[in-house]
């Protein structure tokens, strides 16, 4: 069972990668537990199910073995994380042109991985720098789509598109936007809200110049109780000090 969806690069005709997941349990740049993702009844690929629960934190974690910079724009329950342009729905954007950089304009997270092999997104970056945390919750009036949307076609997902510098890296393949399959997902209760506050900024980068885009990864999540007949939905980590160590290949 796979933890990660994952998109093949190469740099200096070595292949690379970079790997996304959602983990709970996140503190200080390390992670307790990694959400089991299971194939939709027709597989397509980067786009599978979680499970999940009530009042379970979470953050994304992405992972890759290459010295280059790439962006990530970022939609859960359909709606920005990167907020520092006010709120905008994924709908905004035709789906046609959701692999165009400059079409998300609710902003996008840099990633300078020359310095970071590593990274986690766990809030959201908010207009007022409250930067809460990411949460799903079955509460009532709780989460951010029926509150700031009410837009029942971008529930239960969790949207990640990914690109590149095209002048440091050709990508292995450039993954079209898939459908979303209706009748796979289950309405659930369960939905993604905002935490506490964490109070904790971004550092401001200069985006992409040359950006290349990679691909779309899509995380539908449903109710835990809907998936634990296939397997367990969360596999525990074994933080390895060694971890720590940037990767040298």
């Amino acid at each position: 069972m796979k933890t990660t969806f994952e998109v093949g690069i190469q740099e200096n005709n070595a292949d690379k990668n970079i790997q996304i997941g959602i983990v709970t349990g996140y503190s200080n740049n390390t992670h307790t537990l990694e959400y089991q993702i299971f194939n939709l009844n027709k597989p397509i690929r980067n786009i599978g199910f979680i499970g999940v629960d009530d009042n379970q934190i979470f953050a994304i974690q992405i992972k890759s073995n290459f010295k280059g910079r790439y962006a990530l724009a970022v939609y859960l329950d359909g709606i920005n994380v990167s907020q520092k342009n006010g709120i905008h729905s994924l709908n905004e954007i035709n789906e046609d042109l959701r692999c165009n950089y400059e079409s998300h304009i609710g902003g996008k997270f840099i990633v300078n991985n020359s310095t970071v092999s590593t990274f986690y997104l766990n809030r959201y970056s908010q207009m007022n720098d409250e930067n809460r945390s990411f949460i799903f919750t079955n509460k009532k009036h709780s989460g951010i789509n029926e509150i700031l949307l009410d837009d029942p076609t971008l529930r239960n997902r969790i949207d990640v598109y990914l690109w590149v510098e095209s002048d440091v890296l050709i990508p292995e393949y450039n993954m079209d936007l898939s459908p979303m399959v209706e009748d796979e997902k289950e309405h659930s209760p369960i939905k993604i809200g905002a935490g506490a506050p964490t109070f904790k900024t971004f550092k401001t980068s200069i985006g992409l110049e040359n950006p290349f885009y990679v691909g779309k990864m899509l995380f539908i999540y449903v109710d835990s109780k809907k998936l634990n007949h296939l397997g367990d939905v969360l596999k525990p980590v074994i933080n390895d000090p060694m971890n720590k160590i940037l990767k040298n290949y």
